[in-house]
């Protein structure tokens, strides 16, 4: 307190060189634990006190660390960058653009756009004695035929349009291509929703409706519009609707005809129950969310209450595609376009990542078994759950956890073995086991498993990677606001928000936007970290289920090992190494700890200022101030590890590069073994 008030700005003018000498003296002075005040008060989270002793802004002369971890960013970001090259990195492919729905008119108005597409690519038709387009009823047949391809329905329809027709379901529909047709007998008229039954009208036998057998007026019923020509009163459409809206089958609101499957247009249901009528408002919910449900180039986004759907050209939403996409929502949702994965899971093919998951959860349940019967033969449990092994000496044991005295032996309390049969012994039990106390063996584990070849591979050569390169994105982001709070306090210039992408797929995008200035340079490297992490873990899944030889032969073996190099670096100049270490001292331990124990994980406080008083000022406070300071290195290593992701991740769309036959006889012939030596143009370039 009385340093606080000799540093307040009291001093009166033109006040004497040695006062400030002597303050910065005691600035700089050290208490027994070699702590400055300003670390003092860092150490008893006194932030408002520690901005004041810091020192002057720039200098930090009441910052004693600060100078050494200076010099180690330094150190670690050359260290990484002086692996870079320095020329620009080749020109990729271009990419499709992203589309993101938000509600069903957008859905609507993009449906009605593929429709007049297919329209515009089949041409004219030959149909009821006149050249005319596609009905619209009939392309959307055509379309939900092919999931709504229209590339695919073109071609099926231009190539051959009976069997184009009988695959949609139009047996009973006749449509000619029009250049195939004798020009005498075309007429050029509008196109419509099937006009109306040409030549029909003037027939003197009455129409009866094909489900009631009731005769039909033609000139007033909406039938007169089915190109089919299939005849159904008013009444029986009505009711034919009205049954399949209630089951939400908006693909049988189709001609009753069995044999026929032409779609009933939307001005069919107009003339029945009205333009704003309740069961048009249905048909156009239930129609748009089979539009999302059949279309392979549309995906609804899989987080809760999102509600918009992610169409992107060119994509197959299979779970059997060869290749992956990973998409990212306007609310923030990344995911696989194909098997809807939360976080994606590129360059792994999606059955690959599925069978990667199972075979690691069995050997995870492997492993805690292997643990379990260990602890059961070489340790006991305590009433409060702590696991305690014996390394010598009597039966006595003192849980340090509790404080509990015990038997080791039968695991009773200590008391009782004072009086037990054949008298008190240190070193013999004859009390009998408890029930609680762990004798007996844990669930063992399989028969063979060692000896599984392929589980051995998981566990010897991908599952060390996958582990090492697991994050919690929103653990992470809570630590890195708490560190950011820190640097709020002492104005240090770094923004405390998350910067927002634009719904871009691409990881550069977000990496890239020159607007966002240095205050946010901190943030773009985390994220940068966050998606290389997730595509080392998922190098590792190839790694799995490659053979030997193909990752031998694969530029991927030699571009893991740099990625893991400077993302490593790059996480522990923004301080994450750090964060994450303070987190699990503080008693949160990782996913990949809680895995392996099988332990219920504590969750970090919400509020990133109540993490802050979880951890030990007195080393995050030089970080940030070193961070900072390096903003435009640090966006400089980001960028380089953005574009060694993006490079892993584009070859695993068009297929990973190999080592050539010439490189690698260079290499034996050197003795460099496993890490053949790479040209120059092949490392990450830096911009």
């Amino acid at each position: 307190q009385e340093l606080l008030i000799f540093l307040a700005p009291t001093a009166p003018v033109g006040a004497h060189d040695l006062e400030d000498h002597a303050r910065g003296e005691m600035l700089m002075a050290e208490d027994v634990n070699g702590d400055s005040p300003c670390e003092a008060a860092l150490r008893n989270g006194q932030v408002t006190s520690a901005s004041i002793l810091a020192g002057e802004y720039g200098h930090w002369q009441g910052l004693l660390k600060l100078p050494q971890q200076r010099q180690a960013l330094r150190e670690c970001l050359s260290g990484a960058l002086g692996q870079m090259s320095p020329e620009p990195p080749r020109a990729g492919q271009q990419k499709a653009k992203l589309l993101i729905h938000e509600d069903a008119n957008q859905l609507l108005s993009h449906l009605d756009q593929q429709i007049r597409q297919l329209q515009s690519l089949c041409g004219l038709i030959f149909a009821s004695g006149s050249a005319q387009l596609v009905p619209r009823n009939a392309a959307e047949a055509l379309l939900r035929s092919h999931e709504f391809d229209v590339q695919a329905a073109a071609v099926a329809f231009r190539k051959s349009p009976r069997e184009a027709l009988d695959a949609a379901g139009l047996k009973g529909l006749d449509l000619r291509l029009a250049d195939a047709a004798s020009p005498s007998t075309i007429r050029l008229d509008d196109a419509n929703d099937g006009g109306t039954i040409n030549g029909q009208l003037q027939e003197v036998a009455p129409f009866l409706c094909i489900v009631c057998f009731d005769e039909v007026d033609l000139a007033e019923s909406a039938c007169k519009l089915f190109l089919c020509k299939h005849v159904v009163c008013d009444n029986c459409m009505s009711m034919h609707i009205k049954v399949r809206l209630d089951e939400g089958d908006v693909t049988g609101i189709a001609c009753p005809e069995p044999n026929c499957r032409l779609p009933i247009s939307e001005d069919m249901l107009k003339r029945i129950f009205g333009a704003e009528s309740a069961e048009q408002a249905k048909y156009e919910q239930l129609k748009t969310l089979k539009f999302v449900d059949m279309s392979k180039n549309m995906a609804w986004c899989p987080s809760p209450g999102c509600g918009r759907v992610v169409s992107y050209p060119n994509q197959e939403r299979s779970e059997k595609s060869s290749t992956a996409t990973t998409v990212v929502c306007t609310c923030g949702c990344t995911f696989c376009f194909a098997c809807k994965h939360l976080t994606g899971h590129e360059p792994a093919p999606c059955q690959a990542f599925a069978d990667f998951l199972k075979d690691l959860a069995v050997v995870r349940r492997q492993m805690q078994d292997e643990t379990n019967k260990w602890l059961a033969k070489n340790s006991k449990t305590c009433t409060c759950g702590a696991i305690i092994q014996r390394s010598g000496g009597c039966n006595h044991m003192i849980c340090s956890v509790c404080g509990r005295h015990f038997c080791y032996m039968c695991g009773q309390d200590w008391a009782p073995h004072r009086g037990q049969p054949g008298g008190f012994d240190y070193y013999q039990c004859r009390l009998p086991t408890s029930e609680g106390n762990m004798t007996e063996g844990s669930p063992k584990a399989p028969q063979g498993a060692n000896r599984d070849g392929k589980l051995w591979k998981l566990q010897r050569e991908a599952m060390p990677g996958w582990t090492a390169s697991e994050r919690q994105p929103e653990r992470l982001k809570l630590l890195f606001r708490a560190l950011l709070s820190l640097a709020e306090e002492f104005n240090l210039g770094i923004s405390i928000e998350e910067p927002r992408g634009d719904g871009d797929s691409s990881f550069l995008s977000a990496i890239s936007q020159e607007s966002r200035g240095g205050r946010q340079s901190a943030w773009e490297a985390l994220l940068a970290c966050i998606k290389a992490r997730r595509c080392l873990q998922n190098c590792y899944v190839l790694k799995y289920h490659w053979a030997p030889e193909q990752w031998r032969r694969s530029r991927l073996r030699n571009w893991v090992p740099e990625l893991e190099g400077i993302v490593g670096a790059l996480e522990s100049a923004i301080g994450v190494t750090m964060l994450e270490t303070q987190a699990v001292r503080a008693g949160f331990p990782t996913s990949a700890e809680v895995a392996a124990t099988g332990t219920n994980p504590k969750q970090l406080p919400k509020n990133p200022r109540d993490v802050l008083r979880l951890f030990d000022l007195r080393q995050l406070l030089p970080q940030v101030i070193a961070i900072s300071e390096t903003l435009s290195t640090l966006r400089q290593l980001s960028r380089a590890v953005s574009l060694q992701t993006e490079r892993i991740l584009d070859a695993g769309k068009s297929g990973f590069p190999e080592v050539g036959v010439v490189e690698e006889i260079w290499n034996k012939t050197l003795g460099l073994g496993d890490l053949p030596r790479r040209a120059r143009s092949e490392r990450c370039a830096v911009m």
